[in-house]
């Protein structure tokens, strides 16, 4: 008996630390990751320490593979052309796209919805239609940002009427919302709430669900298949679903978006099963 268990464990041990993988052990090397200030899944304190969702969930997912980890602040653009590189071995907060799928494995954590964030001067607009119906009226969005198939195509007939302005990130995105330039935007609980609290907004804009069909998209890790094989991202993904069942996951949504916003964004129903 004991023979057939030194075997077994040998046996897994092989799978987890084969020499002839990419990253052949939690810890013969730093974790890379490149993360991006965007609301309250990564920011600064004024004291400039990190905070956020990805902040924590990084710290988590190092300390339970026993890794140290090394986090380097990047564009959204630039976040991509490392992990394709190999250069970063993850990155948080990503929509799954065709594209992104080529080059890194996908693993949700977390599931939410997209809403409109319109002016309140630009009344009555209180539905999509008296938006689009009033050409006077424009969109801005992110130029790499994904916004879920509703709001798509939203954005292509905005785009063939010459009413969607495109900006870098987060930041410029709600600067010309404030600025008035734009009359709405597209975003989630985790951006709307911390950039329109951190500019004071809450009062002048509302947050209008104009695709209500639309179900919740996974947000993802990003693994660089330069860095993981599928074998080694399966293993990350059931690291992340023991953190949903033993409620890590949870206490860290809480943290930053309350107990409401947090019940919602834990499964893709907005619900457990």
């Amino acid at each position: 008996m004991w023979v057939h268990l030194i075997g077994l464990w040998c046996f897994i041990l092989g799978l987890l630390f084969s020499p002839t993988s990419t990253w052949a052990s939690p810890c013969d090397r730093e974790l890379h990751i490149a993360a991006d200030e965007f609301g309250r899944y990564y920011f600064f304190t004024p004291d400039k320490q990190p905070a956020g969702i990805d902040h924590e969930l990084f710290d988590e997912i190092a300390r339970r593979m026993g890794c140290r980890k090394i986090v380097d602040i990047e564009s959204n653009i630039r976040i991509l052309r490392r992990i394709e590189a190999g250069t970063a071995d993850m990155a948080g907060h990503k929509f799954q796209t065709p594209e992104r799928e080529k080059i890194a494995w996908m693993v949700p954590y977390i599931y939410h919805r997209n809403f409109a964030i319109v002016r309140k001067t630009a009344a009555p607009v209180r539905s999509k239609e008296a938006f689009m119906s009033n050409p006077q009226l424009q969109i801005a969005i992110g130029r790499t940002f994904s916004h879920g198939p509703g709001y798509a195509k939203i954005v292509t007939t905005l785009q063939e009427q010459g009413r969607v302005l495109e900006v870098a990130d987060i930041k410029a995105l709600y600067n010309i919302l404030s600025l008035g330039r734009v009359q709405a935007i597209i975003s989630s609980a985790p951006a709307y709430r911390a950039m329109l609290s951190a500019q004071q907004l809450e009062n002048d804009f509302s947050v209008e669900d104009w695709v209500p069909e639309d179900a919740r998209a996974p947000v993802c890790l990003m693994l660089s298949k330069a860095r993981f094989s599928a074998e080694q991202a399966q293993r990350v993904s059931d690291l992340i679903e023991s953190m949903r069942r033993d409620g890590t996951l949870k206490r860290i949504l809480e943290k930053y978006l309350g107990a409401e916003d947090a019940s919602q964004m834990l499964f893709p129903t907005g619900k457990a099963k």
